[in-house]
């Protein structure tokens, strides 16, 4: 795309319509005189301060692909030696080892929870969670973790781990994910560890009922609306 077809398109602009108190706006009609500004101006500043740097929704990246690893043990380390983890296959982090997969998932912050104005790790501000499910024959669940220096790590984690972090994420999204899984692969899993058949199970009967829950507020409200033409049509 030319230089100047892509100007035009970072420069477009959408117009809205708002409400404020009285006071506000005379606030802002000031300001805008002292520091010779327009109040769009200030307006559009304000906001980008405001949002920057700050993670505002909880999505997939379906254009950053990441490699999947699985956490290397002490004894690995020490059978393979370190040649083997000098290799681009192999990945080191905060002293753990992690071997590189055939699989890949695309990046995702699922798991971050919302706190001081930004989506964030329960770890840290700077930090992103995700949980990912491989396309693989044989299907991983797959946490990712993004650092505040920007590595991106994404490892296998056990069944039960997984189902266990999606639940406690209230992201609908991921629930979605995780309940096709555990739907389509439900004879499989019956016959893993009781663990796993705990957080299924949970899982399973708490989808049940949020399911519930969102059909009846869904017939309550069609049921307000209802109520509402009956009595404008009675006027």
């Amino acid at each position: 795309m030319p230089t100047d077809l892509k100007n035009k398109e970072n420069k477009k602009t959408e117009s809205y319509n708002f409400r404020t108190t009285p006071k506000i706006m005379e606030d802002l009609r000031n300001y805008a005189k002292v520091t010779n500004k327009t109040i769009p101006t200030i307006i559009n500043r304000t906001l980008k301060e405001k949002f920057k740097n700050k993670t505002l929704t909880r999505k997939q990246d379906t254009t950053l692909s990441l490699p999947v690893y699985s956490v290397m043990s002490e004894k690995e380390v020490k059978e393979f030696g370190n040649e083997k983890y000098s290799s681009e296959y192999c990945i080191e982090h905060n002293g753990i080892w992690y071997s590189e997969m055939n699989f890949a998932v695309f990046y995702n912050n699922y798991l971050d929870i919302w706190k001081d104005d930004t989506y964030q790790s329960t770890r840290d501000t700077m930090m992103h969670d995700g949980l990912a499910l491989t396309n693989s024959e044989y299907k991983h669940f797959v946490k990712i973790d993004h650092y505040p220096d920007g590595k991106i790590i994404s490892y296998i984690i056990p069944k039960e781990l997984a189902i266990k972090l999606a639940h406690a994420s209230e992201n609908d999204e991921l629930m979605d994910i995780v309940e096709n899984y555990c739907s389509e692969e439900h004879e499989k899993l019956k016959q893993e560890t009781p663990m796993l058949q705990i957080e299924l199970s949970k899982f399973l009967e708490e989808q049940k009922m949020i399911k519930e829950n969102k059909k009846l507020k869904q017939e309550n409200k069609k049921l307000k609306q209802e109520i509402e033409k009956l009595k404008k049509s009675q006027k």
